[in-house]
């Protein structure tokens, strides 16, 4: 197990930073998840998974594309196409991700009670690996 954060410097809360940080902060994010090659992600809070969105698609994620839980395989981290310039040319299909709410009290987009549903329903383990 292991963690890690989208943006490589000190805050005090995610408050501090900007949109533009960790929409960069995800070709990282993604390198690192590409050498360590655990079987899932977890991320926590819904706004760091719309940074991840946005940086992928170039655009904001809708609503209604917007869910916790497992995403799409589609979505898997960290993937290494045939052909890759990445060290290891093996293919490698990523990391599943799985996207959960934060539990920071300072996190106002969920009540306590809906807040504690979403974790206790959607609990996992970050960057399991074998």
């Amino acid at each position: 197990m292991g963690n890690t954060n989208i943006v490589e410097r000190p805050t005090k809360d995610q408050a501090e930073l900007s949109k533009a940080e960790m929409v960069a902060g995800t070709e990282r994010l993604e390198a690192k998840v590409r050498s360590a090659k655990p079987e899932a992600v977890c991320i926590v809070g819904k706004g760091i998974w719309e940074a991840i969105f946005r940086f992928r698609h170039g655009r904001t994620i809708t609503k209604a594309e917007f869910h916790y839980g497992w995403q799409h395989d589609s979505e898997n981290m960290g993937r290494l196409e045939q052909g890759s310039t990445q060290e290891s040319l093996t293919p490698w299909n990523g990391a599943r991700v799985y996207v959960t709410c934060s539990t920071s009290g300072a996190s106002a987009s969920l009540k306590p009670p809906e807040k504690e549903a979403c974790i206790n329903k959607y609990s996992c383990v970050c960057m399991v690996t074998d």
